[in-house]
C-alpha cells in the first residue's frame, strides 16, 4: 500500500471518529449528554436504563477502538503494536466501566466531575492521541 493511500485512510478514520462524536445524540442512547450540557452541578443524575446504556457505551467504545486500531495499523504496520493496543483497550474499558459504576453509586449532588471525566474517556477516542506518540517514540528509541 503506497504512502498516499495510507495517509488518506488515516484521515478517513479520524473523520469517522469526528462523525461519531458529532452525531452522538442521534446514534447512541446517552441521557448524560444533555445532562452534562446543562447546569448539572445543581441537578440530580437522570434515570438510566442500564442495559441499553452499557450496550451503547460498549458499541461506541468498540467503534472508536476499531478506528484507533486501524490508524495504528496504517501508521506502524506492526502486529505486536496491534495486539498490545487491543489488550490495553480492553483493560481500559473494563477499568473505566468499573470506575463509572463506582462514581455513579457514590455521587453527591454537584460532585460529578469524576463521573464526567470517566465517561468522557469511555465515549471519546482519547487513547489514540496517547498511543500514537508513545509508539512513535518507542520505535525511535528502540531502533
Amino acid at each position: 500500500m503506497n504512502k498516499a493511500l495510507r495517509v488518506l485512510l488515516i484521515f478517513l478514520c479520524f473523520i469517522a471518529m469526528a462523525f461519531i462524536r458529532f452525531r452522538e445524540s442521534a446514534l447512541f442512547y446517552d441521557p448524560l449528554i444533555t445532562f452534562f450540557y446543562g447546569d448539572y452541578q445543581y441537578d440530580i443524575l437522570p434515570e438510566i436504563e442500564w442495559t441499553q446504556y452499557v450496550l451503547n457505551l460498549f458499541f461506541r467504545y468498540l467503534l472508536n477502538v476499531l478506528l484507533s486500531l486501524a490508524i495504528l495499523w496504517l501508521v506502524f504496520r506492526d502486529k505486536d503494536i496491534l495486539k498490545f493496543s487491543s489488550i490495553l483497550f480492553a483493560i481500559v474499558f473494563v477499568a473505566l466501566l468499573l470506575l463509572f459504576f463506582i462514581f455513579w453509586s457514590i455521587n453527591e449532588q454537584g460532585e460529578y466531575s469524576a463521573l464526567f471525566y470517566v465517561r468522557r474517556f469511555l465515549i471519546q477516542p482519547l487513547l489514540i492521541f496517547i498511543l500514537l506518540p508513545a509508539f512513535y517514540y518507542y520505535r525511535r528509541v528502540s531502533s
